[in-house]
């Protein structure tokens, strides 16, 4: 292929996010084994494992890309995102939507020949990934609820999913830990609106930043820490959660002082093409999960 059609197809996936879906799902993976005494079992499995870390990010991999299919280019050259490849017709649509459709189904098949449930998990996680841009749902023109369906299917489901490969999801720990994660992506994956006000509100596409401003946007994103970090106190003190999960605490300051450097011309990173927040976002989402892990190794 081409050197400069390949960066094109690279540039399309956008390979920072896939990053965070992979720790994830080793982390989680990791979590289960560590909480059922048998961590042995990754050295017999550590290549399922990897394979299972490689289909999320796949999941993750079909959502971006068909998300750039469905915009108009329009809107991304509105929003500052010109140099993409679809606007700059280095890549068409229709070439997108197949990579991204083929993408999807590598991840599913790979996902059924790991594990029927954990299948079943990826199969969901696809549904959020493709119609939160594709109509009839197309979720992301939708107020608020575009917010929640982000924070389910990147904070919330993740790590059940995870979970499910080898033990049922259904356990406490698991589920505590994804809904403090569900709150805090559902306040910090709004960090890639704010950038994108005047396309997003020319297309009618909801944000919480189109609909409420800067200001209460930014008071959502605290509510949401608040709301995050107050759920896994209350498992620390309600005894749910092993003491030592305290040191997960220390993001919460962090996402404080993220939050607030928020404004209203934020400056994108030209590698990643978004602002320092939404990187913190992706890095922040990842660290969540080796922090969750390590206090299960430490407690």
């Amino acid at each position: 292929m081409h050197a400069v059609k390949l960066k094109s197809y690279i540039t399309l996936v956008r390979p920072f996010t896939l990053l965070a879906p992979f720790v994830a799902t080793l982390c989680s993976i990791v979590m289960s084994m560590i909480v059922h005494g048998e961590i042995h079992r990754l050295y017999h499995h550590w290549g399922v494992v990897l394979a299972a870390a490689m289909a999320m990010a796949l999941s993750q991999m079909c959502g971006q890309i068909i998300n750039q299919a469905e915009d108009p280019a329009e809107l991304d050259i509105l929003n500052g995102k010109s140099h993409r490849p679809i606007p700059q017709n280095k890549v068409t649509k229709s070439r997108a939507r197949r990579l991204g459709y083929t993408t999807g189904i590598v991840a599913l098949a790979s996902a059924c020949i790991i594990d029927l449930s954990f299948g079943v998990g990826i199969t969901i996680l696809l549904f959020f990934a493709i119609f939160y841009s594709v109509e009839p749902l197309r979720i992301k023109k939708r107020k608020i609820v575009n917010a929640l369906w982000l924070g389910l299917s990147r904070g919330f489901l993740p790590m059940l999913v995870s979970w499910s490969l080898l033990y049922s999801p259904f356990e406490i720990l698991p589920i505590v830990l994804s809904v403090v994660l569900f709150f805090w992506v559902t306040g910090f994956q709004i960090t890639k609106d704010f950038p994108d006000i005047l396309g997003d509100r020319q297309f009618g596409i909801l944000t919480i930043p189109v609909v409420y401003g800067i200001d209460h946007a930014k008071r959502f994103m605290h509510w949401m820490n608040g709301l995050a970090f107050g759920t896994l106190l209350m498992a620390l003190i309600t005894r749910i959660l092993p003491v030592s999960f305290v040191m997960a605490l220390v993001l919460f300051p962090v996402s404080v002082f993220v939050i607030r450097g928020i404004h209203s011309n934020p400056e994108k990173h030209r590698t990643v093409e978004n602002t320092p927040e939404w990187m913190f976002f992706y890095i922040g989402l990842a660290f969540h999960y080796v922090l969750f892990t390590i206090a299960l190794v430490i407690r």
